[in-house]
């Protein structure tokens, strides 16, 4: 009985240690998103939800305005490879272990956003990504911005901008 509860506790601490990764990592972006975003788009910031809440609760419906609030983080810019320096916003999900759901989750809240009529690409940031979650992200055109690497950009862009 001593070996189960220990294996218990040991998952269940893996899971909190999970979840404290990932809440890492997203104050590491948010406060660094000038570094990591900036490629990108100039005078790259993180924009609080709540300062474009009543913009989205006229184009969405209440479920959805729900789902593109528990965006992690939203940011906004100028595009850097466009001459007239366009806006361009991008829906962030962050994780520890970036997957498909996260890949998912940075889709249909990227969909939502250009719903509401802000030009936005997904984006997926963490440690790593499983393989899945990659194949995925390539897939559905969401950028990967998983520890130092940066992959799907070009893509994205093409797909996400020019629907």
């Amino acid at each position: 009985t001593d070996v189960a509860v220990l294996k218990t506790d040991v998952a269940v601490l893996k899971t909190d240690v999970g979840h404290l990764k990932g809440e890492s990592l997203e104050m590491t972006y948010r406060n660094h998103a000038a570094g990591y975003f900036g490629r990108w788009i100039r005078k790259a910031k993180v924009v609080s939800l709540g300062d474009i809440e009543e913009k989205l609760e006229t184009a969405l419906s209440h479920e959805e305005l729900l789902e593109v609030l528990r965006l992690d983080l939203l940011i906004n810019g100028r595009r850097r490879d466009q001459t007239d320096k366009s806006e361009l916003w991008l829906a962030v999900e962050v994780a520890a272990v970036l997957n498909e759901g996260d890949v998912n989750r940075a889709v249909r809240r990227a969909t939502l956003l250009r719903q509401a009529g802000y030009v936005t690409v997904p984006v997926v940031a963490g440690a790593e990504i499983t393989a899945t979650g990659e194949q995925l992200a390539c897939t559905k055109n969401v950028v990967v911005v998983q520890d130092g690497r940066y992959f799907g950009w070009d893509e994205a862009v093409a797909a996400w901008l020019n629907e």
